[in-house]
């Protein structure tokens, strides 16, 4: 009992802070932006302000929990605790989720882009710090594991490729059937899966890269973390998935402008079953030996 509440007052310490480190560095970076046409965007409204509240204390508490799971299985030293879990984080919920805000959000422009990558960096570091000071690994003892090269290369090109049919797959039968996000992106009519896949490889062929390129970021972090974590490869596989939904998917919770209510949600649940299904894959693919 005594072990889960300090838990419990560690996330929600972590809550607190990082929401508002997230709160002061997001009104300092994102002030008087430029927009597409050479506009400063707005000033947040306080209403706005305060609806963001909610959502992201509950995001950050869900990084936290994700965090606790995370650090509790990394023995290094702080400085290689805390660079871990910065890079998995940042790559996570900036590398990864902001190519796709690059190739489908027409209102985003390049210096929207930088502030946002900036506002990554900050807030993924502040959550690296606090977590590795807040939460302890349980075992302190060296890992002496070892992750074969051809294991490597096998589990990331089958990941990979699994990525793009994923993308794929669920885009089309958890968004794109939707008239609401259909309009959002520019869409026409529905067309059956197949046509619509036929069309894709036709205007917008490049898709297929870009989606190999982050199956193949997202099978690279994940064998990081199963080569420098302890735990059963399903214990491994849950803490994957749990920090890939923590820092790429929760923050879809948080209002933002630049996306409908309703694509908002579609997208949680898309890539909070990307995560899961990858997450797994990855439990499935990398076989660790003694070292």
């Amino acid at each position: 009992m005594t072990k889960s509440f300090s838990i419990m007052v560690r996330i929600l310490c972590f809550m607190f802070l990082q929401s508002l480190v997230f709160a002061v560095a997001g009104a300092s970076i994102m002030q008087d932006l430029p927009g597409n046409a050479g506009d400063t965007v707005a000033a947040p409204d306080p209403q706005g302000l305060f609806a963001s509240l909610i959502p992201l204390l509950l995001v950050t508490f869900i990084q936290g929990s994700a965090l606790t799971l995370l650090v509790r299985r990394l023995p290094q030293s702080y400085l290689h605790r805390t660079g871990l879990v910065f890079v998995v984080i940042f790559t996570a919920g900036t590398v990864i989720t902001q190519t796709e805000s690059v190739l489908f959000l027409s209102d985003i422009s390049t210096p929207l882009v930088k502030r946002i990558i900036l506002l990554g960096v900050v807030t993924s570091l502040s959550a690296a710090l606090l977590g590795s000071v807040l939460f302890r690994a349980e075992d302190r003892s060296p890992i002496r594991k070892a992750i074969p090269w051809a294991v490597w290369a096998v589990a990331m090109f089958a990941m990979g490729l699994a990525h793009v049919a994923i993308y794929f797959i669920l885009g089309y039968w958890i968004i794109w059937i939707h008239p609401e996000a259909r309009t959002f992106y520019g869409g026409g009519d529905l067309l059956g899966f197949w046509r619509h896949m036929q069309m894709v490889s036709d205007n917008a062929g490049y898709l297929y890269g870009v989606q190999l390129l982050r199956g193949l970021i997202w099978a690279l972090m994940a064998g990081l973390l199963f080569r420098k974590t302890k735990g059963t490869r399903a214990q491994l596989a849950m803490v994957t998935g749990a920090v890939f939904i923590a820092f790429g998917t929760a923050p879809l919770l948080i209002p933002n402008p630049f996306m409908p209510e309703i694509v908002r949600y579609l997208h949680i649940l898309e890539t909070g079953l990307t995560a899961i299904i990858m997450a797994i894959l990855a439990g499935s693919l990398f076989r660790s030996r003694p070292h």
